[in-house]
């Protein structure tokens, strides 16, 4: 991975933190001004509060922000954005 690109995960996994999400539950994939984010969205360990659509919102907001970060695409496994819409993916029941 260049220095840069790993700088920009980096950066972003901050944001996360900083947001009280869990870094680690996620993959980072960083090309030109674009960002890849798969995996699950959840809390830190010891965070109580539920994730809502806003948390969300604010997340890539704050991720927008960043220098070299023009377009996210999300790939989540219990997380939606359809037409700028946060929504949670029920899970499947057996």
């Amino acid at each position: 991975m260049p220095r840069r690109a790993a700088e920009i995960v980096n950066e972003i996994r901050k944001v996360f933190t900083v947001n009280f999400l869990d870094p680690n539950k996620v993959r980072i994939v960083v090309g030109t001004n674009r960002v890849v984010i798969s995996g699950e969205i959840q809390r830190l360990p010891g965070s109580d509060s539920p994730i809502l659509a806003r948390t969300l919102t604010k997340l890539e907001v704050d991720l927008m922000s960043l220098r070299d970060v023009k377009f996210i695409r999300w790939t989540l496994d219990n997380w939606s954005n359809e037409a700028g819409q946060w929504r949670l993916i029920q899970e499947k029941r057996a």
